[in-house]
């Protein structure tokens, strides 16, 4: 499990990729090689967001430990960005898969 994607489906348009991406870095769960974000098709407000992350270089084994079998017990875990807000975050799997 050393490169995995993960996919915030909706993400308003007003945070920056800078501050998604400190966000998932203090989860310190790998490097964070990209954040991509593309623009939702039905609503103008929000986007949705894929981070690509290598964890190959995992500081905390105890968090990565945890959010996959938060992923695998519910399909996603809650990231809290600004309390009491959070996203669901999903593994980005291709359609068939989800």
């Amino acid at each position: 499990m050393y490169n995995q994607e993960f996919c915030i489906p909706r993400v308003k348009n007003g945070f920056s990729n800078k501050y998604i991406e400190t966000v998932f870095g203090k989860l310190q769960i790998g490097l964070i090689e990209k954040v991509i974000c593309l623009p939702l098709k039905y609503d103008n407000n929000y986007k949705r967001v894929i981070i690509k992350v290598n964890t190959e270089s995992v500081k905390k084994t105890d968090v990565l430990t945890y959010i996959t079998n938060e992923i695998d017990n519910n399909k996603y875990f809650k990231l809290v960005h600004d309390f009491p807000d959070y996203w669901r975050v999903y593994l980005n799997l291709p359609q068939k898969q989800r």
